[in-house]
């Protein structure tokens, strides 16, 4: 969290510090902001500092902006860069915003394993600062997670301390009149030695994609610790009933930017015991009743309504593949609109199709999920 030092109470009002490596834009002019970071995928860490312009439609003004980074030892600090701008700030800007970004073009030449801070000053005044890090447990190929295994995810419901309470009745199906918090029970077992931090992100999304919520989670797994398993509860939800509508739901995970779990789960009339499907890069996670896990397919009993979303979940979950995932999901929501109307407009559609790409690139797999879609239609 970034942590306010002093504001000028007649210009303006702290409102954060950010930080994020890649300067891809994203929805409402964000980034890919991070706190944990892998030492072979950094080149430059950028920092976005704001404030509230308290002089908003009143009049212009000038900062002396002051950006600097240090790399954290204990109680020791060495100073990375000091970074200097100047901006005239114009009453139209309700937020205003200074970046800037330090480090090397190569991967993995100046970020190297530690703590660091970025410190945010307007005037030679301290307004702000943020803390991040920097780990490194050797060099990973593409998706590939170093750190730890994924053990299982359940999901449950509950009040706001939901996660505190011993006995946890876990549900694929939840009650629509009933639910507060849609929480998860989310475990993992640290492969490395060496200590690190790690930054998990959940993400509720609705069927149509829209985010529904999200909660973040930084966690110091400590030195020898090797096959420990770590316990997270994140959720989103409130405290009475109603945020939750009948509807079909998926919570992702990202791991450093990379997504290690979908999980599809429902809410309806009534609640129904039994652990959710965990997706894992299209695999299906079986989770066992001692919460072990071990990847398989999708039991081969299930009715279509059920067969369909999960198909859907398996194939969104995949990397990459952004223009087959929007053909095939517009294509469902087609035949599901004429299915709904009475119209039986599948059996118009040829259900011959072609994959070509060279090997490797995932054409058994997508047809493999085409079909059980087809199935589930």
């Amino acid at each position: 969290m970034s942590t306010p030092e002093n504001n000028q109470p007649g210009k303006y009002k702290f409102r954060g510090i950010k930080v994020h490596s890649s300067d891809e834009w994203m929805a409402d002019a964000t980034k890919k902001y991070r706190k944990v970071y892998d030492r072979y995928e950094t080149t430059y860490i950028r920092v976005e500092f704001s404030v509230f312009n308290k002089l908003f439609d009143e009049a212009e003004w000038e900062a002396n902006v002051r950006l600097k980074c240090f790399f954290v030892n204990g109680t020791h600090r060495r100073e990375l860069c000091n970074l200097e701008q100047k901006r005239n700030i114009g009453k139209d800007e309700n937020i205003v915003y200074f970046r800037d970004s330090w480090g090397q073009s190569t991967y993995g030449t100046y970020w190297l394993k530690g703590i660091y801070v970025w410190e945010g000053y307007i005037d030679e005044v301290k307004v702000g600062e943020t803390t991040f890090y920097v780990e490194d447990v050797g060099a990973a190929r593409k998706g590939e997670n170093l750190f730890f295994d994924l053990e299982s995810v359940r999901l449950f419901e509950g009040d706001g301390k939901a996660s505190t309470q011993e006995n946890k009745r876990y549900l694929k199906t939840f009650s629509q009149k009933e639910t507060r918090y849609v929480w998860s029970d989310f475990r993992f077992k640290n492969k490395v030695h060496s200590d690190y931090y790690t930054e998990l992100f959940f993400n509720f999304y609705d069927k149509a994609g829209l985010l529904k919520g999200s909660s973040s989670y930084i966690t110091h797994v400590a030195a020898n610790t090797l096959g420990q398993t770590y316990t997270l509860y994140p959720g989103w939800g409130g405290e009475t009933p109603g945020r939750w509508s009948s509807d079909t739901y998926t919570m992702e995970v990202i791991f450093l930017d990379n997504l290690i779990a979908t999980v599809p789960f429902k809410v309806g009339d009534a609640a129904e015991e039994g652990d959710a499907q965990v997706l894992t890069n299209g695999v299906q996670l079986t989770q066992t009743p001692t919460g072990q896990a071990s990847t398989g397919s999708a039991p081969a009993t299930k009715n279509s309504e059920d067969l369909l979303f999960e198909s859907l979940a398996e194939l969104n979950s995949l990397t990459g593949l952004t223009k087959i995932k929007q053909e095939v999901n517009e294509m469902v929501k087609l035949v599901k609109f004429y299915q709904e109307t009475g119209k039986d407009i599948l059996n118009k559609f040829s259900l011959h199709t072609v994959f070509t790409g060279n090997p490797g690139t995932g054409k058994t797999t997508v047809a493999r999920i085409l079909a059980k879609i087809y199935k589930g239609l």
